[in-house]
């Protein structure tokens, strides 16, 4: 009974450890070798494989067939060698088991020398082996691969915009294919209601309706005024939850939807009702997530205005109690450290007269700065935070008014540069305008010392006259030595209205300023309210807007 015990145990460790098993076998028998002693009798030859790349990229949803033609060199006659291609999912590589209990276990896709497989898997990366065995004396020799799958939809660029008082979105792949409308074309109609928000949620937590079990994708996070909420998995951009299915109360919940963002380990919703926590998707969680949201955390209340401090925590301004409030890795709401020396208190709490305008970041240098606009009701002054964070708290450095009469105080759109230079953008009468968030006001000089050294108007080319700009933000992807199938890239995205007409240009930068012509440039018809750019992956070790996933 013992051995048979210790034979099944050994069993289920053959099959857990198999992939390891396998690169390590693909790492130590590139050829097979010959014992000299004695007791050997068998007589081995050599086995070499080349022509197979390093990695492959395929979409899923539109009949591709991944084909692989190996180069195969072997002292063995061709027809004594057998040929098996086996495929793995690279996320569960460190799970021994499925939420079923079932054992992860290689699939054979093929037993031929060249691989021709109809590619129809889920979206993620994959590894594809090819092992070549003797049958003579069962000398083997491996090679993998890497195979990442997508779909259309699975990256590019987002354009949410306003069509008839509803809510559209247009897209472009990294391929340049345009796609209009997608909510009238994947759904039948747009989502009622002027846009609000448009955001990037890695790492959604979902039912999947087709298999009833839990599941996760990147997602993107439509918001509108008339209250609707849609939260649309990336592979297909169905909606796996809206404004009643993403809570456990089965009628929803009354409340006004501001946005949604997430942090490595939690997906966070804000609503005028406050902030609610769930734990992002996660393929060896057991049991898995399945992205619902039950009561919001204490204190109530909260806004649209959220940034994140880099990899953990979140920092936003709750517009009910005028205070503002940071999520820790754990989900736990606190308030920041508030500053008090002797040359200036800022508080960070009853905030009575406060209203708040605009939030943003930076992350420049390993240096991570944190900005609140707010409007004082009782004066009408504009009352600039600067705050520092890292990532276990966040405090205040300075407060300011800033001067009725710069652009940034007068502004109707703004936004921070994230990465390359200390400066937010500011859209002022159809010009748009760069502000230095470093700059310390002296009320000694004039309003005309003042712009030259605190503001500048920002020129881009390549925009024709009469075209009004509305919209400015930097959008990117960094992969820090990431596996990744493309290129990173740094973008200013400057918007212009023209009638019922967009144009979106993307512009390299110098300095956080646009260089040259624009290296792309979307348009469409609609009014523009925001782009972003959903990255295909987003790495536990190297997330957050600061390390090249922005939201």
């Amino acid at each position: 009974v013992l051995f048979r015990s210790m034979n099944q145990n050994s069993k289920d460790m053959k099959r857990h450890y198999f992939i390891t098993y396998m690169i390590i076998m693909m790492a130590i028998l590139s050829a097979c070798y010959s014992d000299n002693s004695e007791e050997a009798s068998v007589e081995v030859g050599n086995i070499s494989i080349s022509g197979i790349k390093e990695k492959y990229s395929a979409m899923s949803d539109n009949g591709e067939v991944l084909q692989i033609n190996p180069v195969i060199k072997s002292d063995y006659p061709k027809k004594d060698l057998e040929y098996h291609w086996f495929l793995y999912e690279k996320s569960k590589e460190n799970a021994s088991t499925d939420n079923d209990g079932n054992h992860y276990e290689e699939v054979l896709i093929s037993e031929d020398e060249n691989l021709s497989y109809p590619v129809n898997l889920g979206v993620g990366d994959y590894t594809i082996v090819l092992r070549v065995k003797s049958l003579s004396n069962g000398c083997v020799a491996y090679q993998c691969t890497s195979l990442n799958v997508s779909t259309r939809y699975t990256e590019g660029f987002y354009i949410l915009k306003e069509v008839n008082g509803n809510t559209e979105l247009d897209f472009l792949s990294p391929s340049n294919e345009k796609i209009d409308n997608v909510f009238t074309r994947l759904h039948q109609a747009p989502v009622s209601g002027k846009p609000k928000s448009l955001s990037v949620v890695y790492n959604h937590a979902y039912i999947d309706p087709e298999t009833n079990k839990a599941s996760y994708d990147h997602s993107l996070c439509v918001i509108t005024d008339d209250r609707k909420v849609r939260f649309l998995r990336a592979p297909d951009l169905a909606v796996v939850h809206d404004e009643k299915t993403m809570f456990y109360a089965s009628d929803g919940i009354d409340e006004v939807p501001y946005t949604s963002v997430n942090t490595t380990f939690k997906n966070l919703y804000l609503s005028s009702r406050g902030a609610y926590i769930t734990a992002c998707g996660d393929a060896t969680a057991k049991p898995m997530p399945i992205g619902k949201f039950s009561h919001p955390e204490e204190p109530a209340g909260a806004s649209p205005f959220v940034v994140k401090t880099g990899t953990y925590e979140t920092v936003f301004w709750n517009e009910k109690n005028h205070t503002i409030y940071r999520i820790d890795m754990n989900g736990g709401i606190k308030t920041p450290s508030p500053k008090k020396n002797a040359y200036q208190e800022v508080a960070v709490e009853n905030l009575t007269n406060y209203e708040c305008v605009s939030a943003g970041q930076t992350y420049i240098n390993y240096d991570t700065k944190l900005f609140f606009l707010f409007n004082e009701t009782s004066t009408g002054d504009k009352i600039f935070y600067r705050m520092t964070a890292n990532w276990s708290n966040c405090t205040p450095d300075t407060m300011l008014t800033v001067n009725p009469d710069m652009h940034f105080a007068k502004a109707t759109y703004r936004s921070y540069n994230a990465r390359w230079a200390s400066i937010a953008y500011c859209v002022d009468g159809g010009k748009l305008y760069a502000y230095s968030l470093n700059y310390q006001q002296d009320p000694k000089k004039s309003i005309e010392e003042i712009e030259k050294e605190a503001e500048w108007e920002l020129k881009p080319e390549g925009i024709p006259a009469g075209e009004e700009i509305v919209y400015a933000e930097t959008i990117y992807w960094e992969q820090f030595n990431q596996d990744r199938y493309g290129d990173s890239f740094r973008y200013l995205a400057i918007g212009t209205q023209t009638g019922d007409s967009y144009q979106l240009y993307l512009y390299n930068m110098l300095g956080g300023s646009p260089d040259g012509e624009p290296v792309k440039t979307i348009s469409g018809t609609g009014k523009l309210k925001r782009a972003v750019y959903l990255a295909p992956k987003y790495p536990g070790n190297d997330s957050g807007p600061f390390m090249g996933y922005p939201y």
